[in-house]
């Protein structure tokens, strides 16, 4: 059964990890001062996990289908495991 972006949304946290580490695709990491940025994806959109540097912990699991939390990934995306 495939989930909409929407009843990903839907999910806790926990249940959303669990899911990417299932079926997501790793397509993009990007760090930054205060956090680092995963991008996976997961069905027809993408997921951007963000962990604080401080602990280790992730604070966000967030979909999408394009925009602004794209446009950092941009340089780094290998479509390598799409394929």
């Amino acid at each position: 059964m495939q989930l909409t972006q929407y009843e990903f949304d839907d999910l806790c946290l926990s249940d959303r990890l669990h899911l990417i580490g299932a079926i997501g695709v790793l397509l993009s990491r990007v760090q930054a001062l205060q956090h680092n940025y995963s991008l996976y994806g997961v069905y027809d959109f993408y997921v951007e996990v963000v962990m604080n540097h401080y602990g280790s912990r992730i604070v966000q699991a967030v979909a999408f289908r394009d925009g602004n939390r794209l446009n950092k990934h941009l340089k780094e995306i290998d479509l390598s495991g799409l394929i």
